[in-house]
């Protein structure tokens, strides 16, 4: 009977560790197209945590994909910035 209490509290032990271990985590993913639908590559584009200020900077791939993985879940803001390959628009 010791031999099954014993095993079972290295078994709860181990659980209570690995759930210790992982941490939530959250993915920004997007495609950049301009206003024909074009992709857009090559694009610095930043990610600012709303209520820590921390930024993230990824470039798009060269279909427009981009991916900021590993971040701290909470509100974002995505900023692109605006050049002649990706003009500003103000209404």
């Amino acid at each position: 009977m010791r031999f099954r209490s014993t095993n079972f509290f290295l078994l709860a032990l181990s659980a209570a560790l690995v759930l210790m271990a992982q941490t939530p985590t959250a993915q920004i993913t997007g495609r950049l197209t301009d206003t024909s639908g074009a992709v857009v590559p090559s694009v610095h584009i930043e990610i600012v945590n709303k209520d820590t200020g921390v930024k993230r900077e990824v470039v798009s791939n060269e279909v427009g994909y981009y991916v900021a993985p590993l971040l701290q879940p909470g509100a974002y803001q995505i900023i692109v910035p605006s050049s002649s390959r990706f003009p500003e628009r103000r209404a």
